[in-house]
Order: structure tokens, then C-alpha cells, then sequence
């Protein structure tokens, strides 16, 4: 539907395979077994428990007991764990409990209280903002959410300024001014003050070896702050150029816009 679109990488989604398990609550309930026991015999078993803390000096260890990998790995073997039972008996683990791998995230995320699965995605020849409010609008027409189901189309997207079509020169020396001045104030900010930071290391007595260090460090902050001010026009002398030669070869851009 969008030759333009390719997804990158998918987050948040099932990846690996990760151990699940589902107490039989009616088959603990006869055996006179809590859930807690259950659950604490297999995080035992998989994950450990700290039993103790050893102190040596004034570093502290926990000591943690767990099966061996050998055992961890077996998943035939983990099914042979016993829970013991009001009575005394023993029981296996496969009659209080389902035991198994299924597909699972291989990490985790969440947004306000919420797990969370995101796609990032890119798109060829096109304006990303245009892109994303289209497939917002499809999505939010056409696409049926489970209960507490959310979505979001924009809340992950980045746009750079040549990403934007370009209509007239005007266009591009108006973005460029706009993202230069979102720049420029935290640049300036620290040059300012690394520049402040040093300046006292020229006129102190007994600096004499951190004056060759101070000195060069100076004279970078001071290109930096040259640097805000020449590469924006360079950029946008370089994206005027490219709009002009596509200008020529095609008159309709002043309508449709081209990406420079």
C-alpha cells in the first residue's frame, strides 16, 4: 500500500521464547497448597533467592541459590520439581501447574502504566509529517482496538529540515533560520560556559601547566561560536542550489516541492 515505507525495527513485540506458567487453582486448593508456595518453588528453582549476605570488610555480597545451568536449561527436567503439600507429600509440579515456552517480549516497556509495542519506520521520497497524518487517519477509520488498546503515530517521529519539501528559496532559508535559532542558545550556552571556565586558568599564578591546555580549549570554543553562524548559511547556500537545478529541470517543484 506504501512502496515509500519500510519498517526498521520493531520493539515491545514477542521475540524470544520465555518461560510462562499457570497455577491449577482447584488442584492446589485439594492438596491444601497456597499460590505463594507454587510461585516461590519456581523462582527458586529458575531465578534464586538470596538466603544470606556475606560481609567482607565493608563490602557486602548477597549469596543467591538457584538450580545449576545444566538443570535451568533442562526444561524436561524442570518439570520434574516437587511441591510439597499440607500433608507432607510431594507432588509434581506439571499436576498444580502448566509449565511452558511460549513467544514473549524480549524486552519490556511501558508508558503510563501501560505495556507498550512501538514500530520505527522511515519513509523513501516523501514528507514524513504527510505520511504519518495519513496513516493516523486510516488507522483511526478502519482499524478496530482491543479493550485498553491506545495508539499513537507520532510520538516517536523525528523530522529534520531536509526532510521538509521545499517550495521557494524562501522555504528553505525560513526553515533553516527557524532550526539554526532553536540551536543556537544551547550552543551558546556552553561555549559561554566552558569559555568562562577556563578564562580564570590565563591570569592565575602557578597554572603554568594547565595554561598550554586552557589555551587551545579557548580558541576551539571561540571557532564553535564562528561555527554556529557560518555552517546554517553554507547549508542553506548548498540547498539553494540543489532547489534551483531542480527548479530547471522541472517547473512544476514550485508547486509540488522537492526534498533538497
Amino acid at each position: 500500500m506504501y512502496p515509500e515505507l519500510w519498517i526498521c525495527t520493531q520493539k515491545g513485540l514477542p521475540e524470544n521464547l520465555i518461560w510462562n506458567n499457570k497455577i491449577k487453582r482447584e488442584e492446589i486448593a485439594r492438596y491444601g497448597i497456597n499460590v505463594r508456595d507454587v510461585q516461590d518453588i519456581i523462582e527458586t528453582a529458575i531465578g534464586g533467592e538470596n538466603i544470606t549476605t556475606t560481609v567482607e570488610g565493608r563490602e557486602r555480597y548477597p549469596v543467591r541459590v538457584r538450580y545449576v545451568r545444566e538443570l535451568r536449561d533442562n526444561f524436561d527436567a524442570l518439570k520434574r520439581i516437587y511441591v510439597p503439600g499440607s500433608a507432607g507429600q510431594l507432588i509434581p509440579i506439571t499436576q498444580v501447574a502448566d509449565i511452558r515456552y511460549v513467544m514473549g517480549p524480549a524486552m519490556i516497556s511501558s508508558e503510563n502504566a501501560l505495556l507498550r509495542a512501538y514500530v520505527l519506520m522511515n519513509v523513501r521520497d516523501r514528507d514524513p509529517m504527510s505520511f504519518v497524518e495519513e496513516a493516523s487517519r486510516i488507522v483511526s477509520e478502519k482499524l478496530c482496538y482491543p479493550m485498553g488498546a491506545l495508539y499513537s503515530g507520532t510520538a516517536s517521529l523525528k523530522i529534520r529540515s531536509g526532510q521538509k519539501k521545499m517550495k521557494s528559496i524562501q522555504d528553505i532559508r525560513d526553515t533553516i533560520l527557524m532550526a539554526g535559532t532553536r540551536r543556537i542558545r544551547p550552543c551558546m550556552m556552553t561555549t559561554a560556559t566552558t569559555f568562562i571556565g577556563l578564562m580564570p586558568i590565563l591570569w592565575s599564578t602557578g597554572a603554568e601547566v594547565a595554561k598550554p591546555m586552557a589555551i587551545p580549549s579557548i580558541g576551539g570554543m571561540a571557532m564553535a561560536m564562528v561555527r554556529v553562524f557560518i555552517i546554517p548559511c553554507l547549508n542553506a547556500w548548498r540547498k539553494e542550489r540543489k532547489f534551483t537545478k531542480a527548479l530547471k529541470r522541472d517547473p512544476a517543484v514550485a508547486e509540488t516541492g522537492v526534498i533538497v
